[in-house]
């Protein structure tokens, strides 16, 4: 004899939490742009010349001179930071900070 099927109940198991970018999340990500862009002509940002820098909002939450390492770490964050409107951008030498 066959076991007896049982319904489905819900959605079928898949990923959590969010999937694709909002338009929310690209206007965060515009503003932590230009705040990180106004912070680095005024001079104002920490010594993170040749690291990658991962910004949200108004704060850098991490740098890393690997750009894998920096996203792995990110990535390990999961949904406890919003993914979608992290801005990671390279901070080159003093000489060539952009």
């Amino acid at each position: 004899m066959s076991a007896k099927p049982q319904p489905i109940t819900g959605p079928p198991p898949g990923p959590t939490g969010q999937q694709f970018m909002t338009a929310e999340d690209a206007e965060a990500q515009f503003a932590s742009v230009l705040w990180y862009e106004a912070q680095n002509a005024a001079g104002k940002l920490p010594d993170y010349h040749e690291h990658f820098v991962a910004i949200l909002g108004e704060r850098i939450i991490d740098t890393d001179p690997d750009e894998s390492e920096l996203n792995r770490r990110l990535d390990a964050l999961g949904d406890t930071i919003p993914q979608f409107q992290v801005v990671v951008r390279y901070r080159g030498s003093v000489e060539h900070p952009h």
